[in-house]
């Protein structure tokens, strides 16, 4: 069967329209949010302040699990919290994987 002439000459398909239809960047709709891959240098959120343990701190957690000063200092360091229970906590979890 010969096929069907569309009238007045209209695509079939129409990029934007339809049920499914979505905004393109810089076409209006919602803004886009701002990420770590998409903001500017000075939009993006500066490193945490480093948490200062004491160093009796350090030295009782230390003592208390049998582990290096320099490896309390890297699990607070890593967790961003000096509070004990805290560091108590990975440690046990570090401890388990050995």
């Amino acid at each position: 069967p010969p096929r069907r002439q569309r009238l007045g000459g209209e695509a079939r398909f129409q990029p934007g329209q339809g049920p499914h239809a979505r905004a393109l960047p810089g076409q209006g709709g919602p803004p886009i949010q701002e990420t770590a891959m998409n903001a500017t240098p000075a939009a993006r959120k500066p490193a945490p302040e480093p948490v200062a343990a004491s160093e009796e701190e350090v030295a009782y957690l230390a003592k208390r699990h049998r582990i290096s000063p320099a490896i309390v200092r890297e699990v607070v360091r890593r967790i961003g919290s000096a509070e004990r229970s805290a560091v108590e906590r990975e440690i046990k979890k570090g401890m388990m994987r050995r």
